[in-house]
């Protein structure tokens, strides 16, 4: 049995395709819009992910398009709108959207004064503050005072003698409250005395002056034996000081035991591993939340066999770069028709498709590889890609099978699929699918419309904008 014309028309254009792809390989990453490539070396990265924005005050000027490790630094590649001039003391950092949020590279421009990047010219960045550092810092000094301060022990003189100390602390408080509260010494009258001194001082420092000519030598003289006195008293309170730190560094007394009972110490040192492993997990949970991207999907099909034009609606979500969640709906129809004799639902369109049909898919990436599983059309199958581009998913061909029970002509015949999907830009895909190879054998071309929450978020608060300036 011949072609049909429908049929050669979809071999063309699957031909056109691989030709296509092979003049992508042979040329490389392109976009339709003109723009120049520059690299940023780093110490660390921290985590900031391909494809992730480039901003300058607060809007998107480009995108991270390669990440490689070059003599152990990160060295990253921006690809930068060619409309758009950086200056050679240009500063480059990474900044998130939030505490847990979206990594992306902000670029400060630099001045006019300075030469122009061209393409290919390296910028030396500004190295984030690592989260991990202060907070390993932080465990540091929490571990120097564990091993510094001893635990408590429960040693009962210790306690009686520390009952004693917080007693006598509370009636002096007590005793100051009072004298504060006292009406005979209020507060206006105590600032009022104070004024009264502070004059007799200035008064007293006048007369001083006045006398530092006339005083004799036995007042000097009996000055001075009084200051002998005070310096030995001193020198006698420092010796007991200087006595009572080596008792209590040798473990005498109460304050020696609580300074140097190990049972504290080994506490103290309990409760920091503790706060450790928390610290850690929380790392891991910020570090999980803050790489989930999500992406809306809209898909508008067009089938040559049947002339029927189907929409496709549904969201992806990548917890990790390398694994997705794709949910969707399939062939839209708010209100389905009903056989005109028997007046059932119909659930099957005229190309033999289910109408509003669910699909809910696991995926993971295998270097240039995809494998994914799941409901497809609201019936179990699988499926796999391939791109054979290296880094980069410019290009990619598929395939996949579903509807493994369906009965034609007492025949079991899944539904098998195959095609090829090319990007021509962050948001819009064209794909180019052989429909049903094992039956029908129709030609779909398709639309695809992808819009992360990001993009989303940033529209709004444009249109925000726009109707705050009306």
């Amino acid at each position: 049995m011949g072609l049909s014309q429908e049929t050669k028309v979809g071999l063309l254009v699957m031909v056109s395709l691989v030709l296509l792809a092979t003049a992508i390989l042979l040329v490389g990453d392109f976009r339709l819009e003109r723009g120049y490539t520059i690299k940023v070396l780093f110490n660390d990265i921290s985590g900031l992910q391909v494809r992730a924005p480039v901003k300058t005050a607060g809007v998107q000027i480009g995108e991270v398009t390669a990440v490689d490790l070059v003599r152990g630094k990160a060295q990253v590649t921006l690809w930068i709108k060619g409309s758009l001039s950086v200056f050679h003391d240009a500063r480059a950092t990474i900044a998130s959207t939030g505490l847990i949020g979206t990594k992306y590279l902000e670029l400060f421009l630099g001045t006019k004064s300075d030469r122009p990047l061209k393409e290919g010219d390296m910028l030396i960045g500004i190295d984030p503050i690592s989260f991990d550092k202060v907070v390993n810092e932080g465990l540091k000094g929490f571990t120097s005072l564990a091993d510094a301060v001893k635990e408590f022990t429960g040693d009962k003189e210790m306690k009686d003698s520390l009952k004693k100390i917080f007693t006598n602390v509370n009636s002096v408080m007590e005793k100051v409250n009072t004298l504060l509260t006292d009406k005979d010494q209020s507060i206006d009258s105590i600032v009022e005395n104070f004024e009264q001194f502070s004059v007799r001082i200035n008064q007293v420092a006048a007369k001083l002056d006045d006398l530092s000519g006339t005083v004799s030598k036995e007042d000097l003289k009996t000055t001075m034996e009084n200051f002998k006195s005070i310096s030995a008293k001193l020198d006698a309170a420092l010796t007991s000081l200087n006595n009572i730190a080596a008792k209590i560094e040798s473990g005498q007394g109460t304050l020696g035991k609580l300074v140097n009972d190990e049972q504290m110490a080994d506490d103290v040192k309990g409760t920091v591993s503790s706060l450790r492993g928390a610290s850690d997990e929380a790392k891991k949970l910020l570090a999980r939340v803050s790489n989930f991207k999500t992406y809306w999907d809209y898909r508008l099909n067009y089938n040559s066999e049947d002339t029927l034009t189907r929409s496709d609606f549904g969201i992806r979500i990548r917890p990790k770069p390398d694994k997705f969640y794709y949910f969707a709906i399939n062939n839209i129809k708010g209100e389905r028709p009903h056989d005109p004799v028997t007046g059932e639902t119909i659930k099957y369109d005229a190309g033999g498709q289910k109408y509003n049909s669910i699909t809910a898919e696991l995926g993971k990436d295998f270097g240039p590889f995809t494998l994914y599983g799941g409901f497809i059309r609201s019936t179990g199958g699988f499926g796999a890609g391939w791109r054979p581009i290296p880094k980069s998913d410019r290009l990619e061909f598929n395939a996949e099978a579903f509807r493994f029970d369906r009965k034609i002509n007492n025949q079991t015949k899944a539904w098998v699929n195959t095609g090829a999907v090319i990007k021509l830009t962050n948001n819009i895909n064209l794909r180019a699918t052989y429909e049903d190879i094992l039956e029908q054998r129709s030609f779909t071309a398709t639309m695809n419309l992808v819009v992360e929450d990001e993009d989303i978020a940033y529209f709004l608060g444009l249109s925000g904008l726009s109707s705050i300036a009306k």
